[in-house]
């Protein structure tokens, strides 16, 4: 019996192994759905971090139009460019320095355009010291005449806010203020020796930067004396007057811009005459300026390039309209003009087989300024104008624009003299 199971046992035993192969095990069964997950040892997985917001682009002048000839916008910037800008050209629309001393705005510098036809007129400086301007004459008075004299040291003191008329996705980029000074001592009348020292202040900054940057300083002499228009025989030109006046100055490179642009000194020719139309009423003007950079390098360093500026000139025909008196509450006025900029730049080692390419070449500006300006009293003055300003050559092509989203300006100004 024994030796029966024995046999029994050694014929079954594999297909039992058999058997038990094919059933799964326990541990293998599925989990029901509302299960929990089992737990692993690998870390969940997290979502990945969003994009960093891409960093601002720098405006450049600021085309800064007081500054040696933005920047433009340039920036700013201006714009700026040739001329010393207080932000790195290029520039869209860069903040521009306000208008000549006690005068109507003098011309915006247009934003600094392309490396390879930027152009700006001036540096970003501050105002020049009343020339031949009759509303910056001495018979408007300035605030030290409450005191019952006159003192021969006298103080202007400037400051604007610009943005562009048309807002984009990132205004603080389009916006600046302006903060001008001049300090001017009068030996005579007619002559004044005077420095002048701006600020510009972006209305955004770098990390670890406030967005103030100091402007090109000027230190110069202005001459401004009276031809009298008895001789023309028109009655309504007697006991009338043309104003004409001249001051040299000479920018120095205080601004960072004009630093990187390797910007040594830059000598600067303005010259002014306005008579009346009308007397007292409308009176016209003509402004000239010329300007000469001694540069260490005659090209520009950094992603901007192209060559720097060598030679400037501007002219701004302006007029000035009188067309409200409110008493003892002051008077409103209509400034407009418009300016052109020409700028030689250094000769390029490079050539080029068309002169419109050549770096060598002359280069132009252009732009017109429209305000409405309120004299409370003689030594103050508030200003809100439309001011546009661009370049003439585009693409190699002159292609100009009465107005343009990235280059017309508005700007308020006040302007007091003490």
């Amino acid at each position: 019996m024994l030796r029966a199971c024995l046999i029994a046992l050694g014929l079954g035993w594999p297909a039992l192994a058999l058997s038990a192969a094919a059933d799964p095990p326990p541990a293998a069964a599925v989990a029901p759905a509302d299960a929990a997950p089992a737990a692993t040892d690998a870390p969940a997985a997290t979502p990945a971090a969003e994009p960093a917001a891409p960093a601002q682009p720098t405006p450049d002048p600021i085309p800064d139009p007081n500054a040696p000839p933005p920047t433009p916008a340039p920036a700013p910037a201006v714009p700026a460019a040739p001329a010393p800008a207080d932000a790195p050209a290029p520039i869209p629309a860069q903040p521009t320095p306000p208008p000549a001393d006690a005068a109507a705005s003098t011309p915006t510098p247009a934003p600094a355009p392309t490396p390879a036809e930027a152009v700006v007129p001036e540096p970003t400086g501050t105002p020049e010291e009343a020339t031949a301007s009759t509303r910056a004459s001495e018979e408007q008075g300035t605030l030290v005449g409450f005191l019952g004299y006159e003192l021969p040291v006298r103080f202007r003191a400037v400051l604007q806010y610009r943005q562009l008329a048309v807002v984009d996705q990132t205004p603080a980029n389009d916006r600046a203020g302006n903060f001008d000074f001049v300090l001017s001592f009068k030996p005579s009348k007619a002559v004044s020796t005077f420095v002048t020292l701006g600020v510009l202040q972006k209305g955004w900054a770098e990390q670890d930067e406030t967005g103030a940057f100091f402007k090109d300083m000027s230190l110069g002499v202005s001459y401004t004396t009276g031809l009298s228009l008895d001789g023309l025989g028109v009655g309504l030109y007697e006991k009338q007057q043309a104003t004409l006046g001249a001051n040299v100055r000479l920018w120095l490179p205080t601004s960072r811009a004009s630093d990187k642009q390797t910007l040594y000194l830059a000598p600067e020719l303005r010259l002014v005459a306005e008579a009346p139309v009308l007397p007292n009423w409308i009176s016209i003007g003509l402004e000239f300026r010329t300007s000469y950079r001694f540069h260490q390098l005659a090209e520009r360093a950094g992603p901007e390039g192209g060559m720097n500026t060598r030679f400037t000139m501007q002219a701004i025909p302006y007029l000035d309209a009188e067309v409200l008196k409110l008493g003892k509450y002051g008077t409103i006025n209509v400034e407009l003009d418009v300016w052109w900029v020409w700028a030689l730049l250094y000769p390029s080692r490079d050539g080029y087989v068309a002169d419109a390419s050549s770096q060598s070449a002359w280069r132009q500006n252009y732009g017109w300024d429209l305000g409405i300006a309120y004299h409370p009293k003689p030594w103050a003055k508030v200003t809100v104008s439309l001011e546009h300003g661009g370049s003439v050559l585009r693409d190699g092509i002159v292609n100009t624009f009465f107005t343009h989203r990235d280059e017309t300006e508005l700007a308020a100004t006040l302007d007091l003299l003490f």
